[in-house]
């Protein structure tokens, strides 16, 4: 059984966006009265975490092979293209994690060269690097060839 983790983030962006017009309004009428409260970021951080973690849902997939040899067989060649393209995926997420460090590497050696005092210098940083590899579409195409074959998936949602 295959078991997939998935968080459902609804309408983040817009709520980025609201959370910043909401403090933006809210820093300026209470810096307008003198009394701008500190622990009104964290409070609205804190709720917005929460938000998100309520609409976390677990989706579980119950794989049900074919009884015919030819479709077990059909199978086995999707298992083969899935791992062929999750080889590939991490294949890719490997070069872009490479090419990004040295990117940032060459800037930040950039920077320091051309740095004209210790103060300017302490300013050069890294790019942080994250590449992770993305199997989704592999795993759905796997799913597809799976039904051609003559297979059959439950899928189980689960909060």
């Amino acid at each position: 059984m295959a078991q997939m983790n998935y968080c459902v983030r609804v309408a983040t962006t817009n709520f980025a966006d609201r959370y910043d017009q909401m403090t933006h309004q809210a820093k300026k009428r209470m810096s307008q009265a003198g009394a701008y409260n500190a622990l009104m970021r964290p409070i609205i951080s804190a709720f917005a975490l929460a938000l998100l973690l309520v609409g976390c849902t677990t989706i579980r997939y119950d794989y049900y092979p074919p009884s015919s040899d030819q479709g077990r067989f059909c199978i086995t060649q999707c298992a083969g293209v899935r791992e062929m393209c999750q080889g590939n995926e991490i294949q890719r997420a490997q070069y872009d994690q490479a090419l990004c460090e040295r990117r940032s590497e060459s800037m930040y050696r950039a920077c320091l060269r051309h740095a004209d005092s210790k103060d300017e210098a302490k300013r050069c940083y890294r790019q942080s690097c994250f590449s992770h590899e993305n199997t989704w579409r592999c795993d759905e195409d796997y799913r597809q060839c799976f039904v051609n074959c003559g297979g059959a998936i439950q899928v189980i949602e689960e909060e």
